[in-house]
């Protein structure tokens, strides 16, 4: 007989749960830290943190045709992607979604 497999239980999807809201938000930072060293990891910033870009994006209010005003979630962004760098280097979102990079 094989053992049956029960369902997962309140263990996993805790793990689950604090990977998700803590590990992958936190994980943007070094990440973007570790770009100037790695062209793989500058390469996947706007590919695994797409989510985390986006949401910033959204935050943009149109304050004319054409013209957004940087949201509440920017500076937060903008504050952890480049605290572990010398260069004020940040990666973003261009109003159309297309991935750019900030700074000098």
């Amino acid at each position: 007989m094989t053992p049956s497999r029960s369902k997962p239980g309140v263990a996993f999807w805790a793990t689950v749960v604090v990977v998700v809201l803590v590990a992958y938000p936190l994980s943007f930072g070094p990440a973007c830290w570790l770009a100037p060293h790695s062209e793989t990891v500058h390469r996947c910033i706007h590919v695994l943190h797409y989510p985390i870009l986006w949401m910033t994006l959204k935050t943009h209010r149109e304050i004319a045709p054409g013209v957004f005003e940087e949201g509440w979630l920017d500076p937060c962004v903008q504050w952890y992607a480049t605290c572990g760098r010398n260069d004020d280097r940040f990666p973003a979102l261009g109003q159309e979604g297309e991935p750019i990079w900030w700074g000098n």
